[in-house]
């Protein structure tokens, strides 16, 4: 037999990385961050949780409906928002991590099955689904918290430490209202919900705060390391960790920007199964295809504007960028239930379709005052250009520009002219979809002409030397 050389042999496969790791802290100058194949999967259960939540504004299109919306939409995204940003921060995909994640995926879902069984007022499965989910995520911040003692430097023991504590306590407390909520009617419940929610939201900025104070002793400790190197000198490290270090502000954004692409999902959802509904028509198929043209400037006007300045501006503009978000996110998802009845509405007629919209809502709710989708349009759009608004408000430092000013004229003329025609309700459903797809069509390529003529500007002035 011929014998085989030894170099022939197949090699020895690398050993995987261990099954279990310490939840460390992944901090300071790790470099480019994408978003993982486990968080995309973890986001498409969200995509849901948002459908079913459409599906129940969509059968009762009143102002309570509205509200009932708008406030299962706040823990909805809550959820996402404290698995997101642990996840930013503390993501070791070991076993564990995983576990616990597709397990929380499973609570996305379980949350998503009784959405509609709440917006009818029966809110016990939501609550417990919501529970569950929210003790996961306090979990991975219990097991953060008992790693942070491998952290090398001390500094950033201590910062995470403190954080870690601080949410643990916040997170817990929070709890507390939703767990005795159970032994309670719904309407004793929603209230409890509602204070268990303010103490949640409070928390992150409550447990930043600290880290966010560090940040001016940093610059000065900074300062300092730079003389006492040029003596040769060790650089004092002391201070804490700040906000900015903590986490990574580029896989933030796109965390975000992935969000914003499920709303419009849910959007360019409802528009299809509008359509597929009522079938082709000419008026359904060109109502449809105005509301898309909003849609469009919807993922240009965030997507090129949305920027991500705030978060290192201080804890306050930070804060105003991500809450802000929750506004963008329910507004977006409106406008695709709006869009439906929208299309419902233009296929059937006005009349009809808000009295059968209104016989429906009265079946739930004990209402008989269904909104038209025109309504529902102008609300989300206007709440989306708030949103928006705010977060470049807050990347500018609060500090307006002439070309700021400008937008935001523009964008408040826009949302009060939807408003007001739909509150006089005068156009068919087509007529109001080419005001609202060329309005916002109009809106974004003004925007956009004056950001680029802003960046030429800039440009040639850095090009002549001038910095004034």
């Amino acid at each position: 037999m011929r014998r085989v050389s030894s170099q022939s042999q197949p090699t020895t496969p690398q050993l995987p990385r261990a099954a279990l790791r310490r939840q460390t802290a992944r901090i300071i100058d790790e470099g480019h961050r994408s978003a993982t194949w486990l968080e995309l999967f973890f986001d498409l259960c969200f995509v849901v949780a948002i459908a079913a939540l459409a599906r129940a504004f969509h059968s009762d299109p009143t102002w309570e409906g509205a509200l009932i919306y708008v406030a299962l939409f706040v823990p909805i995204w809550w959820a996402w928002m404290g698995f997101t940003w642990y996840a930013n921060t503390f993501d070791n995909d070991d076993v564990i991590y995983r576990a616990v994640v597709f397990a929380g995926m499973l609570a996305v879902i379980w949350l998503a099955t009784s959405v509609e069984a709440a917006a009818r007022g029966d809110s016990l499965a939501f609550g417990v689904a919501y529970v569950t989910l929210r003790s996961l995520n306090l979990l991975l911040f219990v097991r953060a918290r008992l790693h942070a003692r491998h952290h090398d430097e001390d500094r950033v023991e201590s910062s995470i430490v403190g954080f870690t504590n601080r949410t643990i306590i916040g997170s817990s407390l929070g709890l507390v209202p939703w767990i005795v909520s159970f032994a309670f009617d719904d309407e004793v419940r929603y209230a409890l919900w509602a204070v268990g929610l303010l103490i949640e939201l409070a928390t992150p900025y409550l447990a930043l705060r600290p880290l966010d104070r560090a940040a001016q002793w940093h610059q000065e400790l900074s300062e300092r390391d730079k003389v006492r190197q040029s003596y040769g000198m060790a650089p004092a490290h002391g201070g804490l960790v700040t906000p900015t270090e903590l986490f990574h502000l580029d896989h933030i954004r796109e965390r975000y920007g992935l969000f914003t692409i499920i709303v419009l999902g849910e959007s360019v959802l409802a528009v299809s199964v509008g359509v597929a509904e009522v079938g082709w028509t000419a008026s359904s198929m060109l109502t449809a295809s105005l509301v898309f043209l909003a849609a469009v400037s919807i993922w240009w006007t965030y997507f090129d504007r949305s920027g991500r300045d705030a978060l290192t501006g201080g804890l306050g503009s930070a804060f105003v960028w991500g809450y802000a978000h929750f506004v963008i996110f329910a507004g977006i998802a409106a406008i695709g239930v709006g869009t439906e009845l929208l299309i419902e509405q233009a296929a059937a007629g006005v009349e009809e379709a808000l009295l059968a919209a209104g016989e429906e809502g009265a079946t739930l709710h004990g209402s008989d005052g269904a909104l038209p989708g025109s309504a529902i349009v102008a609300g989300g759009i206007a709440a989306f250009l708030f949103g928006m608004t705010a977060v470049n408000v807050a990347n500018l430092g609060f500090r307006l520009r002439r070309t700021g000013r400008w937008f935001i004229s523009l964008r408040l003329a826009l949302a009060g002219l939807l408003i007001g025609l739909a509150a006089v309700d005068i156009l068919k459903p087509v007529a109001f979809a080419a005001v609202v797809g060329f309005g916002m069509l109009l809106l974004n390529a003004n925007e956009t002409r004056a950001v680029l003529r802003l960046q030429r500007r800039r440009a040639a002035a850095a090009a002549s030397g001038d910095t004034g």
